[in-house]
């Protein structure tokens, strides 16, 4: 992979650094850019120069939390093809029961350490790379 680039939207910014380690350790050439709010996010999202190849929503965000960005972003014609994870602390049956409408390729819980999110990682770019 390469030139690929992978946008987290996430406003925890530990969350942020443990994301960006994993993926640095990963090396598969995928480059990571931070939304630190979901707002923002969409906004910049709706921008047809920025297109980025995967997309990762935190569920768990003050103002539009990650089921309403999700809803946003795929009202965005330049982006119906990027595949879209949930990257959670917890993802309960009914979340992913409800996200069969809104076309989420993956659901990934945040993982305890750099090495278990490095696999579920990999896992993902292997599937939808």
């Amino acid at each position: 992979m390469e030139d690929k680039i992978c946008y987290l939207i996430d406003d925890d910014i530990d969350e942020q650094d443990f994301f960006e380690m994993a993926l640095t350790e990963l090396n598969n050439g995928v480059q990571l850019i931070y939304g630190n709010d979901s707002r923002t996010a969409v906004k910049k999202l709706k921008r047809e120069n920025f297109v980025p190849d995967y997309i990762f929503i935190d569920i768990n965000m003050p103002q539009l939390n990650g089921w309403e960005c999700l809803q946003e972003i795929r009202r965005i014609p330049h982006l119906a093809h990027i595949p879209i994870a949930i990257y959670s602390t917890s993802i309960p049956a009914d979340h992913q029961a409800r996200a069969g409408g809104a076309h989420v390729s993956a659901f990934i819980r945040k993982q305890p350490n750099i090495p278990a999110l490095i696999g579920v990682l990999r896992d993902f770019f292997n599937t939808h790379g």
